[in-house]
């Protein structure tokens, strides 16, 4: 697995071909505790990092313990990942997702969030995805 060191988070930009955003160093990573190198299961964690200061850019809501999201609820999927299998990396707004692309690659241990009633979605077994629950209260009340 990867050390905090190894990370470097952008904020504050739509594209990694631009250089607009800031860009901060890791202090810590949490990894899921089921999470597996070899097929990715279990993807899923938290970055912190510290001294954000970049305008209009405001961390992440988490969610309280044992919150239970309802089934077909909205997300928020942001992300600078392939939109294709062995694809380039998307420097723009490009969105072009297919089930059909990924085989076996997905298993339950994933989350892979896009409509009920198909098209688009973010099953990517890559790096660079965030996927966060659209919540009407506000962080820390």
């Amino acid at each position: 697995m990867f050390e905090a060191a190894d990370w470097l988070v952008v904020v504050g930009s739509v594209s990694l071909a631009d250089n607009s955003g800031k860009r901060y160093r890791a202090q810590q990573i949490l990894y899921h505790p089921g999470f597996s190198s070899q097929n990715n299961d279990y993807d899923v964690g938290l970055v912190l990092i510290a001294g954000l200061s970049a305008d209009g850019v405001q961390p992440v809501c988490l969610p309280r313990r044992n919150e239970i999201f309802p089934v077909g609820a909205d997300c928020w999927i942001t992300g600078w990942g392939s939109t294709q299998e062995g694809g380039h990396l998307t420097h723009s707004h490009l969105t072009c997702s297919s089930l059909r692309v990924y085989g076996d690659f997905i298993t339950p241990q994933m989350i892979c969030a896009g409509s009920m009633v198909g098209g688009l979605d973010s099953c990517q077994s890559l790096l660079h995805n965030s996927f966060c629950f659209i919540r009407l209260n506000i962080c820390g009340t």
